[in-house]
């Protein structure tokens, strides 16, 4: 699993406070998920369904991110 990680941009805080704090929340569960994911890799365990999870969080991010970035 390649490593999770927020760009600047998506570091700067959004005009709409709420949609920065679900941001922040959303970076926070991709980030202690991916720790996670990686823990459990090592551990030899199966993470087929912690990866789609994780992927779903990602998706969630992403749509945030650009709904942020067109109501700029």
């Amino acid at each position: 699993m390649a490593h999770f990680s927020r760009s600047r941009e998506s570091e700067d805080s959004p005009t709409n406070p709420v949609a920065g704090d679900q941001q922040t929340e959303l970076v926070r569960r991709l980030e202690t998920g991916y720790d996670y994911i990686d823990r459990m890799i090592a551990a030899g365990e199966d993470v087929t369904k912690l990866e789609e999870f994780w992927i779903q969080l990602l998706r969630q991010y992403e749509a945030l991110c650009e709904g942020l970035a067109e109501a700029a």
